[in-house]
């Protein structure tokens, strides 16, 4: 985010009223801070302060523990509850997928799959997976997920280097006239940052994290990173060396605790809302000295995205799951560390005797434990476990699963033969954690639709093509000129755990088992693609070749270029679909050179069928074969040494498979012919003619006495 801007397009905003800004968005969430970061604590196990491994030992080994000892034991159960929560989270929500707004749309369905591939390639270069587990962990464990998506021209492939210049500013060449090499150039990547929500303020007068006009992360940078984001200006370097010698206690997630830094500069970015004064909104890092970047969101697409778990009354911030958990938690630490404590003190079985008895060993034969008692007989003291405490630390861990509807989760599923019976369970389970699952579900919308609205603006179409395919190369420009993706494309959540697979896969072979009989083969193509256990896209690519060539021409079509005509196209099933484009009712909003290169286009395909035919009857027209055996036919023709009798005619075998040949190509392409519309079928009579003699000549002499020339494809349909 380090693009230019004149700085007279906005109201600047000094350093001295940011840093107002940022004092105020501090205080006002610091208690639920302190919340969130022991939210983390909890869910390792730190209970506790930290104690060393001596203290332990003393512990274990000690027949007694005087009142300054302090014994703290942790049963850890909110760690369970928490991924049982993130799993079932992730089985229910684990994507989003690009769908049509309008299924009727031919636009609007390419759309979807342009966009739909653009999403997944992102995906994969942010390993998105891992990504979206620690989303789901902020999501549980912490209560909000904050997440930024942004554009760094420093990562991606490497294509090339810059040319190098002199002081002066020139390029520089070598002794050969090449151009010198300079820094090397990356080609960019969308990227997603995850953003730790005790880090993230808000303004203090917003009623919801949405509707507030500014949002501000705060976050230690080393110091030698920021000079490089900053390069050589003098000015910003003064606001980031001053700040070297300062010393910041911060939490440290991946320690789960507070640790002191050197070497890192506290920084802050902070992000402003488009509004009326502010059409594109603003975006400005800054140091406790000073500002180093200062500009407008990114073509003002707004960088956030946000969820929150548990509402949070009479603020904007959320909860964590945590938070009911904590004190069934703490007590059944408690009593569990009061159970520890007894078998410390009283654990051990005891004796006691009188002051005057005395114990001797006897006589010591094998097997048999003598034992001499002078005096009263001594008394036998059980040592004590701990157990009166057991029945309350049980009690209260039944009442914390309770409370967090996780004791369903936990009871043993019955196994399921039916595969049907099976996807209806499955789909009846998941509704425990829909309100939740919902949320997540809408943080992955968010998400999905800030990635391609960047993607749109950054990407070019070297870095579009890999991921979209070679073959999209055409529809590229229905990807950047398509509409907002809410008027468009709408995403829809997409289940992939095994219940919704299978279920896809039963409902797509029983479609394939009754009606595939009647389906064609570019129908059963698209089902095939549709499978989730193969690879429909390449296996059945060939069924599904004239579906793919006759949808990019129909979009070519609309965006008013014309595409050529190939040779070996199905021209019957390209007229097919024109003629079917032709009748939707949008078709007369059309602009009127659209409407022309959709008639020029089915012309071109009309004489080219026709030619076909006509080449057919010129061959029928022909020399037929006579060689091979005599075989007999069911046709009686009169005897030629007897006129008044007939005989079975005998014919050479060749002569029978050429007409056999001839009558299925005739058939084949009379049936075609009649499947299309009737106006398709008078035009194109129109290019049909009877063979002329000489068949064999390139060309054939009109009335007129012009040569009519063949036809070549890709020229339009010919002057009438």
């Amino acid at each position: 985010m380090q693009e230019t801007l004149k700085k007279s397009d906005t109201k600047e905003l000094t350093n001295e009223e940011l840093q107002k800004q940022y004092m105020e968005a501090s205080q006002i969430d610091r208690k639920l801070f302190a919340e969130q970061k022991s939210n983390n604590l909890l869910y390792v196990g730190d209970h506790y302060a930290k104690q060393g491994a001596r203290f332990f030992n003393h512990i274990r080994d000690s027949r007694a523990v005087d009142q300054s000892t302090k014994i703290r034991i942790t049963k850890n159960h909110i760690q369970k509850i928490c991924k049982g929560y993130i799993n079932s989270i992730l089985t229910y929500a684990p994507d989003v997928k690009c769908l049509p707004n309008n299924e009727s749309e031919l636009q609007d369905q390419k759309a979807a799959e342009l966009n739909e591939s653009v999403w997944h390639f992102v995906k994969r270069q942010n390993t998105f997976d891992e990504l979206k587990e620690e989303f789901a962990l902020d999501f549980i464990v912490t209560g909000e997920i904050f997440a930024k998506i942004y554009f760094d021209p420093d990562k991606g492939e490497h294509v090339g280097y810059k040319q190098k210049l002199d002081p002066m500013g020139q390029p520089m060449f070598d002794e050969q006239g090449q151009p010198v090499a300079g820094e090397p150039m990356m080609s960019g990547q969308l990227c997603m940052k995850r953003m730790f929500s005790y880090n993230m303020l808000r303004d203090p007068r917003a009623q919801n994290i949405r509707e507030s006009k500014y949002l501000i992360y705060q976050q230690l940078m080393p110091i030698e990173d920021i000079k490089a984001m900053c390069g050589d200006d003098p000015e910003k370097l003064k606001f980031i060396s001053e700040g070297t010698t300062s010393e910041y206690k911060a939490f440290d997630s991946v320690e789960g605790k507070y640790v002191e830094t050197k070497g890192q500069c506290l920084v802050m970015e902070h992000f402003i809302r488009p509004t009326k004064s502010m059409p594109n909104g603003r975006y400005i890092m800054r140091t406790e000295n000073g500002i180093l970047f200062n500009q407008e969101l990114p073509f003002g697409v707004w960088p956030i995205a946000y969820a929150g778990f548990d509402e949070l009354a009479g603020t904007p911030r959320h909860n964590s799951l945590i938070k009911i958990l904590r004190p069934y938690q703490a007590e059944i630490n408690r009593a569990a560390s009061m159970a520890v404590e007894t078998q410390i003190t009283i654990g051990q079985d005891k004796l006691i005797t009188d002051l005057n008895a005395k114990m001797t060993q006897g006589v010591s034969n094998a097997g048999v434990r003598h034992i001499q008692v002078s005096g009263e007989r001594p008394m036998y003291l059980q040592g004590q476990s701990g157990q009166q405490h057991y029945e309350w630390i049980e009690k209260n861990i039944s009442e914390m699963y309770a409370v967090s509807n996780y004791s369903e989760e936990m009871e043993e599923k019955s196994a399921q033969m039916d595969a049907y019976q099976m996807l209806y369970t499955s789909m009846k389970d998941k509704k425990r954690f829909v309100k939740y699952s919902r949320k997540f579900e809408r943080f992955l919308r968010e998400l999905c639709e800030i990635t391609l609205k960047l993607a749109k603006e950054y990407l070019d179409e070297d870095s579009l093509i890999p991921m979209v395919g070679r073959s999209e190369r055409v529809n590229i420009s229905e990807f950047k000129s398509a509409d907002p993706l809410s008027y468009s494309i709408k995403l829809a959540t997409q289940t992939e755990d095994p219940e919704s697979v299978l279920g896809k896969q039963l409902q797509i072979t029983n479609l394939l088992q009754y009606v595939g009989s009647s389906l064609g083969k570019e129908d059963i193509g698209k089902l095939t693609r549709l499978m989730p256990f193969v690879n429909g896209e390449e296996t059945f690519s060939d069924l599904t070749m004239d579906y793919d060539n006759a949808t990019n021409d129909i979009l070519s079509l609309d965006r008013g270029v014309m595409p050529q005509a190939r040779k070996y196209d199905n021209h019957v099933y390209h007229m097919q679909r024109l003629s079917t484009r032709m009748s939707k009712p949008d078709f007369q909003f059309l602009h009127p050179h659209i409407k022309s290169l959709y008639d020029a286009k089915i012309a071109e395909h009309e004489q080219a069928e026709a030619m076909r035919a006509q080449a057919l009857q010129a061959a029928e027209a022909g020399f037929i074969p006579s060689g091979g055996v005599l075989i007999p036919v069911d046709v009686y023709v009169q005897d030629p040494n007897s006129p008044t009798k007939t005989q079975r005619a005998r014919l050479p075998m060749e002569s029978v498979m050429w007409l056999m040949d001839r009558l299925k190509e005739q058939g084949q392409s009379q049936e075609q012919i009649k499947s299309l519309n009737p106006g398709v079928v008078a035009e194109m009579s129109q290019y049909i003619q009877p063979p002329q003699q000489g068949g064999n000549q390139q060309g054939s002499q009109s009335s007129s006495g012009a040569m009519e020339q063949p036809y070549m494809y890709g020229q339009g349909a010919p002057q009438q």
